[in-house]
C-alpha cells in the first residue's frame, strides 16, 4: 500500500511540475512579449532556438546516458559521470572554437549578435549540470 502512496505522491509532483513549467512559459512569454519591441523578442527567440540546437551536439546525450548507467549496479558511477563531464567540456570547447570562427556568418544568417554566439556552448554546458542534477534528486 505504501508503494502506491509514494506512487501517487510522485505522479502527482511530476504533473505538478511539468504543468508549472508550461504555465510559468506561457506567462514569461506574454510578459516579454508586452516588455520588448518585436525585433527585441525576435532575437530573444533565435538565441532560445539557436541553444535548442547547439545543446544536443554539446552535451551529446551524456544526461540520459548518466542515468542509464546509474541503474547497472556493477559499473562505478562516480568515474563514469567523470568522464561523461569530460567528453562535454571537450565537445563545449570545441563548439566554442567552431563559434568563435564561424560568428561573423553565423550571425548574419540568424540575425543575433556575434558576441552572444559566444556564450551558447557555455549555456549548453550548464544545462548539462542542471539536468544532471535534477537526474540524481530524481533518482
Amino acid at each position: 500500500m505504501d508503494r502506491r502512496i509514494s506512487l501517487k505522491n510522485a505522479a502527482l509532483i511530476n504533473f505538478c511540475g511539468k504543468y508549472a513549467k508550461i504555465i510559468l512559459t506561457v506567462v514569461i512569454n506574454a510578459f516579454l512579449a508586452r516588455l520588448l519591441s518585436p525585433s527585441d523578442y525576435g532575437i530573444i527567440s533565435m538565441i532560445t532556438t539557436v541553444a535548442a540546437f547547439v545543446l544536443p551536439f554539446v552535451s551529446i546525450n551524456t544526461d540520459s546516458a548518466i542515468v542509464r548507467k546509474y541503474y547497472d549496479k556493477n559499473e562505478n558511477i562516480s568515474e563514469y559521470i567523470g568522464t561523461c563531464v569530460i567528453l562535454v567540456l571537450i565537445s563545449c570547447i570545441s563548439f566554442t572554437a567552431i563559434s568563435i570562427i564561424s560568428a561573423k556568418s553565423v550571425s548574419d544568417y540568424v540575425k543575433i549578435p556575434p558576441f552572444v554566439l559566444y556564450f551558447i556552448p557555455l549555456y549548453s554546458v550548464f544545462t548539462f549540470f542542471k539536468t544532471i542534477v535534477l537526474y540524481s534528486w530524481q533518482v
